[in-house]
């Protein structure tokens, strides 16, 4: 019965001590890499296949839009070169995350978690143009003056994405990310990760939602005054 009754005690305190050990440090590196012990190789793969097609699909429906901009010029408005951006974005970032898992900080890792980085943020950004432009035509009737921004864009968007995709590696912080190849997980990391990723990502929901509910608000005032 001693014999039982240790080596459950032993059973359980292994089992809580990973626990534990977060709780002290409360940190989110010590989180992901309690995670990370939780997927096995199966679970790897299968993630691996879900993403491949996914990217696949992200692909296709990309290229759809482009070879739809590209082959008709009545498709060439204002709006639409919005949208062409968005698909070619987000075709180079499927195609990034289509690499698969690569060998830790060798060129193809360091070139996908850059890839990764550079066309998920230009893909977010170009995405707020269009609640951009919807604010300004909706809200302010300022048609003329949002189209002649279309080169401040470009000016903007690119430059301030290479940027920031470019800051993990001042600190050697793009590697192995379990999955694929980004952003790794360690403490100087995960600020990378806020930084090029999920504060932009975040600040970016918040404007479209913004811009949304005041378009909402703005129709539904005027179709009561009708």
């Amino acid at each position: 019965k001693r014999d039982s009754v240790g080596c459950a005690q032993s059973s359980l305190s292994q089992r809580v001590q990973p626990s534990l050990s977060c709780s002290r440090r409360d940190s989110l590196p010590c989180v992901v890499r309690s995670s990370k012990k939780m997927l096995d190789e199966s679970d790897r793969d299968t993630i691996a296949q879900v993403n491949l097609a996914a990217s696949i699909l992200s692909c296709i429906g990309s290229l759809f839009i482009v070879f739809n901009f590209v082959g008709f010029r009545s498709l060439r408005s204002f709006a639409f070169k919005l949208i062409f951006w968005v698909s070619v974005t987000d075709f180079f970032s499927a195609v990034a995350a289509m690499l698969g898992r690569l060998p830790d900080d060798s060129a193809g890792c360091i070139l996908q978690a850059i890839m990764v980085s550079f066309f998920e943020l230009t893909s977010i950004l170009w995405t707020v143009t269009i609640a951009y432009t919807i604010h300004q035509v909706f809200l302010r009737d300022s048609l003329e003056l949002i189209e002649a921004s279309y080169g401040k864009f470009h000016v903007i968007i690119w430059p301030f994405s290479l940027f920031l995709s470019l800051l993990p590696l001042t600190t050697n912080n793009y590697g192995d990310a379990d999955l694929w190849c980004w952003v790794t997980s360690s403490p100087a990391g995960t600020v990378w990760r806020l930084v090029v990723f999920y504060i932009p990502l975040w600040i970016s929901i918040g404007y479209i939602c913004w811009v949304m509910f005041n378009v909402w608000r703005s129709m539904t005032v005027s179709e009561s005054n009708q």
